[in-house]
């Protein structure tokens, strides 16, 4: 049951935990039945009434929503199975189940028992021929019923746990587990025996530790497979689906699911086989053709990108000391230059009291690619990135690519150098590979066209090595053009780079620049600001850089040249989008 739930922080999940098994045990000592839903209520109303903030909790939401799918999907549903293969003729239910042949057999199968049956035939004093399916009675021959039955109880538990959750799941971790179903058949036996062998191995130990190892060594087999067992399923791709979310208006469907979900519930708390009553079933399987529609909806995902709106649209990402832009063209076509990431340093090691030498700790968190760039664009309800441009081999700017391609669907690479000795190169061309995603090498000279919108490459200069390291004057510099409306993205381009392009007969001139090297003083000089004369010029650095970007100096460049500076670091996420003509300019921060 836990396992399904998120908690955040253990104090919390412990009170909860708590409130909700003492309104269970105090059910009975007030004179009434208990009952599963009204000891839910309870322990949920207990709760919010504590801390009313809970309410928006993943943790809570995700506890209380995983037992009301034990309570009223899978308990149900097992029940009635139970029933439909158990049932024989007695004065309360004379008829056969009122349900449909395959659950009825499905039931027989693995419910019948024909020796209880030709026992109960033995002691009775009338006669009478059931006529159940053979395959029950072999199956007790074999004494395999139990087992079918234990397994069909898990998948049963665990399929109407994330058919609950499925919305939540989406919203909140993207992430829908197919492994799982058949995991926790597993898993739920190695945790079994894991408690076992934890337990003796405890009590062993107060005798003798020796005595103890075996059972210690047993039991951190038993860990081992239950955190490795989903490897093999990861390594197919079979591990989880990873789904975007549907935005906005189109975030109504999840109303619209739950709410069927909910009728779905009703009329099978209803449902009674074995006395079936004389009803309508209209509602109940309109209820479910729109349930089913919805969830396919939901899995499939067809509609969450939404219609192209004619616009070009720019979204400089908030991912700290790092860049990160998607490009959304008029067609829909997406283009994310750079992925953002954390940088890396040569040697991460430190030395111990004893002078040895030690890996450094590092925080077990998401990398910025999973964390922020994924997260967006399935906020975004995208599925899938057209192309992928890495301006330059710095983990600041590459490594969160290398996440993007796992999760989403890629059409291409593009990059400006190869450079096989690079280790952060090394690793995005093996994920590329990996990822059957092809890496095209662009360079100055070379020209996109994506309809109405032209993506001219202004550096580096062609003919260079494209097996050369990476540095930061080798950056891609695009020049992004749609109707009238000029967008410039700089990469990390120092001033050598830039005093080259504004001597070259190329034009600079842009409404945007997304300024050079997050604004460092080795960056955007004089001269290239006087070519560019941008109306917004945005730079991509933390709210804290480590580095002191961007530069006060650098700053007062771009505003004197009459340009509006925005940061992601102040603003979040900068968006910008025009139809050739207009300007518009979105911030997640407001002023």
């Amino acid at each position: 049951l836990w396992g399904y739930t998120v908690a955040v922080g253990a104090e919390a999940s412990v009170v909860r935990a708590a409130l909700m098994f003492t309104v269970v045990a105090l059910a009975p000592a007030l004179h009434r039945r208990a009952g599963s839903l009204n000891a839910l209520g309870g322990a949920c109303l207990a709760l919010l009434v504590w801390r009313p903030a809970d309410l928006f909790e993943p943790s809570f939401q995700l506890t209380f929503l995983s037992v009301l799918a034990i309570i009223a999907l899978a308990w149900p549903l097992l029940t009635r199975l139970r029933e439909v293969g158990n049932w024989r003729p007695t004065h309360e239910t004379p008829q056969p189940p009122a349900c449909a042949r395959w659950w009825r057999l499905l039931g027989e199968t693995l419910y019948w028992s024909e020796r209880e049956w030709q026992l109960e035939m033995e002691h009775s004093p009338w006669r009478c021929r059931l006529f159940k399916t053979k395959l029950a009675s072999r199956l007790e021959r074999l004494h395999v019923q139990r087992l079918l039955r234990y397994v069909l109880s898990v998948v049963i538990v665990s399929v109407s746990v994330q058919v609950t959750l499925l919305p939540l799941l989406v919203l909140y971790f993207h992430r829908l587990s197919l492994a799982s179903i058949l995991l926790n058949v597993i898993v739920g036996v190695l945790m079994a025996w894991l408690s076992f062998f934890a337990l003796a191995a405890m009590l062993v130990a107060q005798l003798a530790q020796s005595l103890a190892a075996p059972l210690v060594a047993v039991a951190e087999a038993l860990s081992w497979l239950m955190i490795h067992s989903v490897d093999p399923f990861a390594r197919l791709h079979l591990a989880s689906l990873r789904l975007p979310e549907y935005a906005g208006r189109a975030a109504l469907i999840y109303g619209i699911y739950f709410l069927t979900l909910i009728c779905l519930m009703l009329a099978l708390a209803r449902w009674r086989p074995l006395k079936p009553l004389r009803a309508s079933h209209a509602m109940t399987k309109a209820a479910a053709l729109v349930f089913v529609a919805v969830l396919c909806l939901i899995v499939a995902h067809p509609l969450s990108e939404g219609r192209p709106d004619g616009r070009l649209r720019v979204d400089f990402l908030d991912v700290g000391q790092g860049d990160a832009a998607l490009l959304t063209l008029p067609d829909g076509t997406t283009l994310l230059i750079d992925g953002g990431g954390r940088p890396r340093f040569a040697d991460s090691r430190r030395e111990t009291d004893e002078g040895e030498a030690v890996a450094a700790f590092e925080r077990d968190a998401r990398s910025i690619g999973e964390a922020v760039v994924s997260e967006y664009l399935w906020w975004r309800g995208l599925s899938r990135v057209d192309y992928l441009v890495a301006t330059h081999a710095d983990a600041d700017h590459m490594d969160g690519l290398n996440d993007v391609a796992h999760n989403f669907c890629v059409r291409a690479a593009l990059v400006a150098r190869e450079p096989q000795a690079d280790a952060e190169y090394a690793r995005f061309a093996a994920t590329m590979q990996e990822e059957h995603v092809p890496v095209q090498v662009i360079r100055r000279g070379d020209s996109l066209r994506f309809g109405a919108v032209t993506i001219d490459v202004l550096w580096p200069l062609e003919g260079t090595d494209a097996n050369a390291p990476s540095r930061n004057n080798d950056s891609l510099v695009l020049r992004v053009k749609y109707g009238e409306r000029v967008f410039l993205l700089t990469g990390d381009i120092e001033e050598q780079a830039e005093a080259s392009l504004t001597r070259s007969p190329t034009e600079l001139r842009a409404d945007v620049v997304k300024v050079a090297h997050h604004g460092s003083k080795t960056s955007s000089s004089e001269a290239f600001i006087a070519a560019a004369r941008p109306q917004l010029a945005v730079i991509s650095v933390g709210l804290a850089s480590p580095y002191g970007h961007p530069n006060a100096n650098v700053v007062e460049r771009w505003r004197a040249s009459g340009a509006e500076v925005l940061t992601t670091g102040e603003r979040g996420t900068i968006s910008v989008s025009t139809d050739g003509k207009d300007l518009r300019i979105e911030t997640f921060i407001k002023n």
